[in-house]
């Protein structure tokens, strides 16, 4: 009996060894990237009363932790790369049974495609618990049934991956954007074209699923949003946001086409040359719909709310990583894209005879830094070659700008500035008691920097990060 009993025990430990083991290799080589940007989601789902979906357009477009910041909505970006809508709709139902949000978003990106999963659809199924609609999903969207199992089981996708570990697989990380993702490219786009006469009729696969979308959330009585997000679009494309059009009228329901509105400018707000949106054009976009959803919808504010609280420190840690990405710019593209930010303030200093003024992209990104400002002294000094200063006080609303000659004195929030000349002829920039010119520079290549910039953090009035750009705008040296 004993030797019985010995042997159904050495039998137990082996099969869970082996099953504690398989465990463990199928978690180390997961890359994890369904946990990294969905996990947060999965862990705290009852707290969100909006929630995006989509596909990387949606990703890069719509930040959840500016919207907390702007009207204290709590909202997450459930959007993933190379979402077509079956497998948007399938995100979505899975979505819905672990949470019940007031607003469902969905972006209709490609509305007329055929195809029901991308190459991501990983992203999208391996956080999920192996439940009825995961199985549907997977059984629906992967429509060969020998590529399933990798689905089911993630060790059947990942092993190959044993001999590619490196330190971020022992050290998984997570998403610190509630699903989003800032991209800090910058690649100038061409103008949106606009709206054409002629429209065409369409039927698909996706057009189909996104009726079921509908449905669903109105099944479940909550409502939802369809939004076309922008993009540099041509006729043949604009016929595919129209298609969305059509199906919300069909049903009803709001649709917002941002192909319609002036919200973004492709010179400066595009990170790539498929028009995905980088950190200046997703700003504009969450700003334009953080406004429409207040204004159209019953969304708590849950500022100040205990069961909040941590959302506080979220969007501290989301405001110091885009600190780090400043520090971290090599290029002046990239760091005025990233300053065009209300948790920023800032200031800019051209040289006269500086390049820059050969570059629109350049003149641009710093008009960007304030779109609705007028830029007179900048005009001036691009015509003339001459020097420029700009300060922008994000934080009380201060614009001013010099040129040439001029000098000026101000209160900011951030202190006393004082712009002026020195007996050298030389410009300099003091900030509060501190007599440190900022625009000077002891490093022995500090004539080529022709262009300085400084960002300030609007949380503590310090400068956070200056830097020094070359003729060839490509290095930054740090300003002491």
């Amino acid at each position: 009996m004993r030797k019985r009993a010995r042997k159904i025990f050495w039998g137990c430990m082996t099969v869970f060894l082996l099953g504690a083991g398989m465990l463990f290799l199928t978690r180390l080589t997961d890359p994890g990237d369904a946990d990294k940007k969905n996990a947060e989601f999965m862990k705290d789902s009852e707290l969100y009363d909006v929630l995006f979906f989509g596909n990387s357009h949606m990703t890069y477009a719509v930040y959840p932790l500016e919207l907390w910041n702007d009207h204290g909505i709590a909202s997450y970006n459930l959007g993933s790369y190379g979402n077509p809508l079956p497998t948007t709709y399938w995100t979505v139902k899975n979505a819905l049974n672990e949470s019940n949000p007031k607003l469902v978003v969905v972006d209709c990106y490609s509305v007329e495609r055929e195809e029901k999963a991308g190459s991501f659809t990983h992203w999208q199924t391996d956080h999920l618990p192996l439940r009825a609609d995961k199985i549907r999903m997977i059984n629906d969207v992967v429509e060969d049934p020998e590529e399933r199992l990798e689905y089911f089981w993630r060790f059947a996708a990942y092993h190959s991956r044993w001999w590619d570990l490196d330190q971020d697989d022992f050290e998984k990380k997570r998403n610190e954007q509630k699903g989003a993702e800032i991209a800090y490219g910058v690649v100038p786009n061409e103008k949106i074209q606009p709206r054409p006469q002629n429209v065409v009729e369409m039927d698909s696969t996706g057009g189909r699923y996104l009726r079921q979308i509908i449905e669903y959330c109105q099944e479940k009585k909550i409502e939802i949003l369809l939004i076309y997000l922008p993009y540099s679009v041509h006729e043949n494309r604009w016929q595919d946001a129209l298609y969305a059009e059509r199906i919300a009228r069909e049903y009803d329901i709001p649709y917002l086409n941002f192909l319609d509105l002036s919200v973004i400018n492709p010179a400066v707000d595009c990170s790539d040359e498929a028009s995905h949106l980088n950190g200046s054009g997703g700003r504009k976009v969450t700003e334009y719909l953080g406004q429409y959803i207040k204004e159209h919808y019953e969304i708590a504010d849950h500022r100040g709310e205990e069961a909040y609280a941590q959302w506080n420190a979220d969007y501290k840690r989301y405001t110091d990583d885009k600190i780090d990405a400043l520090r971290e710019s090599e290029t002046l593209d990239r760091f005025l894209m990233t300053l065009a930010d209300p948790a920023f303030s800032c200031c800019v200093y051209v040289e006269g005879d500086s390049r820059i003024w050969e570059y629109e992209q350049y003149v641009e990104l710093v008009r960007n830094l304030a779109p609705e400002y007028a830029f007179e002294a900048l005009e001036k000094a691009v015509g003339q070659q001459e020097d420029y200063f700009l300060i922008i006080d994000r934080k009380s609303g201060v614009v001013a700008e010099y040129s040439g000659k001029e000098e000026g004195e101000l209160e900011t929030s951030f202190g006393r500035l004082l712009y002026t000349e020195e007996q050298n002829g030389q410009k300099a920039l003091y900030l509060g008691a501190s007599r440190e010119n900022l625009l000077g520079n002891a490093e022995e290549d500090a004539e080529d920097l022709t262009v300085r910039v400084f960002a300030i953090d609007n949380r503590d009035g310090a400068v956070a990060v200056g830097g020094g750009f070359e003729e060839t705008f490509r290095a930054a040296v740090p300003v002491r």
